[in-house]
């Protein structure tokens, strides 16, 4: 469609730096040693995004008039030279985005032309490519056998990209279809190949229901092989999850026009959990499959996705995503939860700390679309190790000297104190696996109060995942928000912690049920009525048994109950509602009962926590070892408004601290006082974020 780079005829520029005027390139550039592209395993990440192909821009009706002029501006060497003098070195461009191969082969051929551009400026280039969706206009001119891939609703409709967006020319796909997977890798390996890309970010990721009668078949012989039902032992332990007899008879869940199915905010019953697991599996196994084939053609190449992680939506339900299983694989996951820090109506601390924490837990970088402010940078700097995400558009670029720009070089200029950093803390908060299913609604709104008393009070802590509960022994306490639904293999890791010394901090319900739902505490309580306003919640007992994480009498004494965290603004799901439920960061408000919380916490680590605020605060602590020593951040969630000087008590022994922020860059001596084995830090003022290099006593 595009191929004539000729046709714009721009001046070649770059810039020296971050805040220099642009000015020309060097004649020779071409026969320059190219900087070197940044190492997207550990280095600080500043990406620029230009994800959107020209025909998709025009299909979707947002272009003008010179579009085609504008579109090739972005693929310019002056492009990249603006993108070097910023001090961009990733560039995600577009690749792939369901159109077809060969209908996009020339804008792909726009993209390996300024991936040679960018790799003159050290740039290192990535390209967008969906593994959800395909346009019904072209992808099947091009790929006639598509036409039986789409995955199709209850009532007989293609599903679409989506009931937000209203892209009805968009199908997704049933992800029982290998052929579409196949499909996807072979657009991977054409953007290696053809592209020159360096990195590959997956979009548009879900498995949404599908009622063809090839996905029930499969669904039916996926039930028959988990459970193993032509054995005796497999047909009885099948009996004991439905009730019936034939897995060839079970029927996929589904809702009506009134009410959907995705309006659920909890999966109680057994068909509906399995379904949603296997839905998530379908993407797993598709998102393994593309990973493993492109380390395979080229290790080095990074691979990344977006599915839904925090944003508030019962995602495994909705779209068929367990973000906790894509995490064991590929190497970023980009979250787009709109939660970009600050602090709403005055009470709420926002932020994608919990995005970073699990990434830390789980592996991959976190990329998200950074707002590039000071508190936002600083944030992503300290816990999501030195990954700041997308900082600029390629249609919209932000000045040389922005406050966005000036932060990056500041970061940049002090990497050593954000990269390859690891945390320290006395404190885990454990994810759970099936109480994310099972138990939604109850287990995230617990765990986002829970959050807010962590942060506010400056407790440091990790995330971990129930499915590598490896680290749990470094850790001095382990609470459990809600997490209703643990496996007995979970409950024996834990009882042996509890052996070990280690204590548990059960909130709500926690352990009341096994990985189906079953309830361990006697009958449930309450109404039977599938419909009923409460059928979402799960009621047996009020208090957890302290004897579930414990193996004897005296490892009890190490397992302390908490009620339920309250709220004051509570979600209420509504059976009625005919839009999919959301717990978003409107409900992150500070627990009614979060004092008692943190004094419960106080006492479970013998009040001499690692490092805990006296009152909540929006000013966040977070330590951090370095390639140095050991560090102290201090991130100001208030933004806008400088801190006073405060006293910050560590139990540790300090024998010197120096510090330096955003306004000052220059270590200087702080005043610090011994007392009994902790040390008490004087803070000077500050605005967004303040670092410390703490020298301990030998």
């Amino acid at each position: 469609m595009i191929t004539d780079m000729n046709a714009i005829k721009m001046p070649v520029v770059t810039g020296q730096g971050p805040g220099e005027r642009f000015s020309g390139l060097s004649k020779n550039i071409h026969d320059m040693t190219p900087p070197p592209t940044p190492d997207w395993r550990q280095d600080i990440i500043a990406a620029c995004g230009y994800w959107e192909p020209l025909a998709f821009l025009r299909r979707r009706g947002t272009t003008t008039r010179d579009d085609e002029q504008r579109y090739l501006q972005a693929h310019t060497e002056a492009m990249a030279g603006k993108l070097a003098a910023l001090g961009i070195n990733v560039a995600i461009w577009h690749g792939y985005k369901g159109l077809g191969i060969e209908h996009e082969r020339s804008e792909m051929e726009l993209t390996r032309q300024f991936g040679e551009h960018c790799r003159r400026h050290g740039i290192l280039l990535a390209t967008y490519c969906n593994l959800g969706t395909f346009f019904a206009e072209s992808f099947f001119a091009e790929t006639p056998e598509a036409e039986q891939w789409p995955a199709i609703d209850a009532f007989g409709q293609p599903q679409v990209y989506s009931e937000l967006y209203r892209g009805y020319y968009r199908y997704r796909p049933c992800m029982t279809r290998e052929a579409f997977v196949d499909y996807v890798q072979r657009a991977a390996i054409t953007l290696i190949r053809d592209a020159g890309s360096q990195w590959i970010h997956f979009d548009n990721n879900a498995t949404v229901p599908c009622y063809t009668p090839r996905f029930l078949d499969h669904y039916r012989r996926h039930l028959r092989e988990k459970y193993q039902t032509e054995t005796p032992e497999g047909l009885e332990r099948f009996r004991q999850r439905f009730g019936v007899d034939d897995p060839d008879r079970i029927v996929l869940p589904r809702g009506s026009y009134r009410m959907p199915i995705d309006t659920l905010t909890a999966a109680r019953e057994p068909n509906l959990q399995e379904w949603i697991g296997y839905r998530c599996q379908l993407l797993t196994d598709a998102w393994a499959k593309l990973v493993a084939a492109i380390k395979n053609e080229n290790p080095d190449v990074a691979t990344g996705m977006n599915p839904p992680m925090f944003g508030g939506q019962f995602s495994p339900m909705v779209w068929g995503v367990r973000v906790d299983d894509l995490a064991l694989h590929g190497d970023f996951l980009y979250a787009e939860d709109s939660l970009y820090p600050g602090v709403d109506d005055g009470d709420k601390l926002i932020g994608y700390f919990g995005n970073y924490k699990f990434g830390r837990a789980a592996g991959p970088r976190i990329m998200i679309h950074q707002p590039g402010t000071n508190l936002a940078m600083m944030e992503a700097a300290v816990l999501n190790r030195g990954c700041l995400g997308t900082l600029a558009h390629a249609d919209k670029l932000p000045s040389p000297r922005s406050l966005s720009i000036r932060t990056l070089q500041f970061i940049r200029s002090h990497a050593g104190w954000f990269t390859r950093t690891r945390t320290l803390a006395d404190v885990a908060v454990l994810r759970g696996r099936d109480s994310m299913v099972n138990n939604w609604q109850q287990s995230w709104q617990s765990t986002i109060l829970l959050w807010q008393v962590l942060q506010r009070y400056g407790v440091q802590w990790d995330m971990i995942l129930e499915s590598d509960l490896s680290t749990l022994f470094q850790y001095r306490l382990l609470i459990l928000p809600d997490c209703i639904s643990l496996s007995d293999a979970t409950l024996e890791r834990i009882r042996g912690y509890v052996a070990q010394g280690g204590k548990v901090l059960a909130i709500g319900q926690a352990g009341q049920c096994d990985e189906w739902g079953r309830s361990r505490m006697g009958p449930v309580e309450g109404p039977d009525a599938e419909m009923d306003e409460e059928f979402s919640q799960f009621h047996a007992s009020d208090n957890t048994s302290l004897g579930l994480f414990a193996r004897s009498g005296e490892d009890t004494r190490r397992v302390i109950h908490f009620d339920e965290l309250t709220s004051s603004h509570p979600f209420h799901w509504n059976p009625c509602e005919t839009w999919i439920p959301r717990i978003h960061r409107s409900y992150w408000h500070f627990p009614l009962n979060g004092r008692e919380l943190a004094a419960t916490i106080r006492k479970c680590l013998d009040g001499a926590p690692l490092l805990m605020l006296e009152e909540p605060a929006f000013v966040v602590p977070q330590l951090l070892r370095d390639s140095v020593g050991l560090a102290l951040h201090l991130l100001n969630y208030d933004a806008g408004r400088s801190t006073e000087t405060m006293q910050l008590r560590l139990n540790l022994p300090v024998r010197k601290v120096e510090t330096f922020s955003l306004e000052d860059g220059i270590l200087s001596p702080v005043s610090i006082c011994s007392e009994a084995g902790s040390t008490l830090i004087t803070i000077p003022p500050f605005s967004d974020w303040r670092g410390f290099r703490l020298h301990l006593s030998d």
